[in-house]
């Protein structure tokens, strides 16, 4: 994740940190990303380079004014004054990895053939916390073309016990082997 994102998510936190807004800013953080992948026009606009800043800043307001906490249409403004509006899912992204890391959380995305049951996600879950030390969230995806097995990204960190990779593994050191 870029390095910019990071830094403009810790800013949003630390404000909406001091004034006891963490939940909502992470919901209209996430509502404003939203909307601009919603409405390709909208967001057409507010990426264009030729479009002023004002023009933009102007359609920012007309749309989100009062509809979005303070620091997250503060946090809109800037990124585009900075041209970095496209930045906001990564800071999206980052933002929600802040509140997590201050509530002692953490966000695990599995991917697996075919769905978990519900007792195997449990366990997954369990097995993530000890590793972790933290309490887990676990968003679970099916990805048919995995084969079988899993992967789980845990912040920048995967963990990829897929078939696929295993099978991948094993054509590379069958290669090596005839060399």
């Amino acid at each position: 994740m870029a390095a910019v994102a990071k830094r403009y998510a810790k800013a949003l936190f630390e404000v909406a940190k001091e004034r006891g807004e963490l939940d909502q800013a992470a919901r209209d953080l996430s509502r404003l990303a939203s909307m601009l992948r919603e409405h390709a026009d909208l967001a057409q606009f507010l990426h264009h380079p030729v479009v002023p800043k004002q023009a933009k800043l102007e359609i920012l307001e007309q749309v989100f004014q009062g509809q979005l906490s303070p620091g997250v249409y503060r946090l809109a403004q800037i990124l585009i004054e900075r041209d970095r509006l496209k930045e906001l899912d990564r800071v999206a992204q980052a933002y929600v990895e802040e509140v997590n890391k201050e509530r002692g959380l953490v966000e695990a995305i599995v991917s697996t053939a075919v769905p978990l049951t519900e007792d195997q996600q449990e366990h997954l879950k369990q097995t993530l916390a000890k590793l972790t030390a933290k309490e887990v969230h676990l968003i679970s995806e099916v990805n048919p073309e995995m084969l079988g097995g899993m992967t789980v990204k845990i912040g920048d960190i995967i963990f990829d016990g897929s078939l696929k990779n295993k099978l991948s593994r094993f054509e590379h050191i069958l290669a090596s082997a005839k060399s």
